[in-house]
C-alpha cells in the first residue's frame, strides 16, 4: 500500500457520504418538482472528480482519473440502455432495475478486464 500524507478518517467519510447524499436528493428533488432537464444536469456533474480532492497520493490520484475515464463510458452506456427501455414502453420499476443490472455486468467485466 503506497504511504499518503493524508490518512482517511471518520470525519472524511462522513463529509464524503454528506456530500454523496447532498447530490443525491437535489437531483430527485430537482427532477420531481422543477425540471427534469435541470436533474439531468447536475447529474451530468462528474462526481468522480471530488473524491480526487481528497486523494493526495499522486500514483494513486493518476490511476484513479484513468480507471475513471475508462469506466464512465459505463455511464453513457447505462443511461442509453435506461432511454431504450422507456422508450420501449418497460414500466417502473424494471426500467431502472435492468439499467442496473446491466450496469454492475458491464461494471463487472470491466473490473475483471482492467485488473488483469
Amino acid at each position: 500500500m503506497s504511504s499518503s500524507k493524508h490518512n482517511l478518517s471518520l470525519a472524511n467519510i462522513i463529509t464524503q457520504f454528506i456530500i454523496g447524499g447532498t447530490i443525491v436528493a437535489t437531483v430527485t428533488t430537482l427532477a420531481t418538482k422543477f425540471s427534469p432537464l435541470a436533474a439531468s444536469i447536475v447529474t451530468a456533474f462528474p462526481i468522480g472528480l471530488i473524491p480526487m480532492f481528497f486523494i493526495h497520493n499522486r500514483s494513486i490520484l493518476t490511476k484513479y482519473g484513468y480507471d475513471t475515464t475508462i469506466t464512465n463510458t459505463l455511464v453513457v452506456i447505462s443511461y442509453l440502455a435506461f432511454d431504450m427501455l422507456i422508450r420501449h414502453h418497460v414500466t417502473y420499476p424494471y426500467a431502472p432495475i435492468i439499467t442496473i443490472l446491466v450496469w454492475c455486468i458491464l461494471a463487472l467485466s470491466t473490473y475483471l478486464v482492467l485488473t488483469r
